[in-house]
């Protein structure tokens, strides 16, 4: 174990979101965590900030070597007063903080979404143009969009992590919903794969689909098989079994 004055320093942004807490937990022993939210959790030692506040994002992130930008309003949210100030507006604010603060990464949480509108028989690689399938997914590729530019044009390291459905192995939809079958992200693969993508060195921009190894993916995973050496561990195949007998009952 690396001493504390190696450790990197992460900021978490959206700390206090389901995401964030796994993140937070496995990664508490690894590196010098950060943590901001909008909102205050108890017990958790979080900084409040508002990501639509170019200030705040500026004092966030000095000091930061890596950030992980979760924060964002989650699904088909109204366009103008939540996901244009918060997914657009604050998504830049956090990259323009990272650029004048010189942080060395950003992590980028992305989202499935963005490429949802492919029919599920489409085999899906990140090099693919888009298709979003709703305005949340809209907002969320501006941020791919202007991470790519941030990183031609300034020299930024950004990495976009397309998540699919980051959900615990004792979840009950993962015994009742389809879609997971072919979706589903672990927690321990997720806790890999962000951990991959903070640490890996040479990376200059960078998408990946974060879907754990499951026998119906539609989703390509060896470009970050390749690239960052990413080893999931978990297949959703195991709850084949539970979905089919669900449906059957219904």
């Amino acid at each position: 174990m690396p001493s504390q004055t190696n450790k990197k320093t992460i900021l978490i942004t959206g700390a206090a979101g389901s995401i964030g807490k796994y993140l937070r937990d496995g990664f508490q022993d690894r590196y010098n965590l950060k943590l901001t939210d909008i909102k205050a959790e108890e017990g958790a030692d979080i900084i409040i900030a508002d990501l639509r506040k170019i200030d705040d994002m500026m004092n966030i992130t000095r000091n930061v070597d890596v950030v992980i930008h979760l924060a964002a309003h989650p699904g088909d949210r109204d366009f103008h007063t939540q996901l244009l100030p918060d997914n657009i507006e604050g998504t830049y604010n956090v990259f323009e903080a990272c650029r004048q603060n010189h942080v060395e990464r950003i992590v980028y949480a992305s989202t499935n979404h963005v490429i949802d509108g492919y029919a599920k028989d489409r085999y899906v690689t990140a090099d693919m143009a888009i298709r979003p399938d709703s305005m949340y997914a809209v907002s969320k590729q501006f941020g791919e969009s202007l991470g790519c530019h941030y990183s031609d044009k300034h020299g930024l390291s950004i990495v976009c992590v397309r998540i699919g459905s980051p959900l615990p192995d004792d979840h009950p939809g993962l015994k009742t919903g389809r879609r997971a079958l072919s979706t589903w992200l672990s927690i321990r693969d997720m806790i890999q794969l962000f951990g991959l993508c903070i640490d890996v060195e040479g990376l200059t921009f960078e998408i990946f689909h974060g879907i754990s190894a499951n026998t119906r993916r539609y989703w390509d995973i060896h470009h970050a098989q390749h690239i960052l050496g990413y080893e999931p561990q978990d297949n959703a195949e195991q709850f084949a079994a539970d979905v089919e007998a669900h449906e059957k009952s219904r």
